[in-house]
């Protein structure tokens, strides 16, 4: 992924924590925060969501779904440890 996406991603990311919507954003962002990762991770994590969600609407022609982005915002906490592929 080329920098200039990650710095897109990582300004969505920062807007969703500052502005609670989803408010599941904070959430993750604060225990994977709380459970050892560094700030930068976490947001990482959740950036690559964001990411994995624009990937399937885009190959899917699927509209954006909030309960799956959710979902899956969530499950980064099954697995902290885990790497998400871009």
């Amino acid at each position: 992924m080329n920098k200039q996406l990650l710095n897109e991603l990582l300004t969505a990311v920062n807007e969703q924590i500052a502005t609670e919507n989803p408010k599941e954003a904070k959430t993750v962002y604060e225990t994977l925060l709380a459970r050892g990762l560094d700030e930068k991770k976490a947001k990482e994590k959740i950036a690559k969501v964001i990411y994995q969600e624009s990937i399937n609407i885009m190959t899917t022609q699927e509209p954006f779904s909030r309960d799956r982005y959710v979902h899956n915002l969530l499950a980064l906490l099954d697995n902290v440890e885990a790497e998400i592929e871009f």
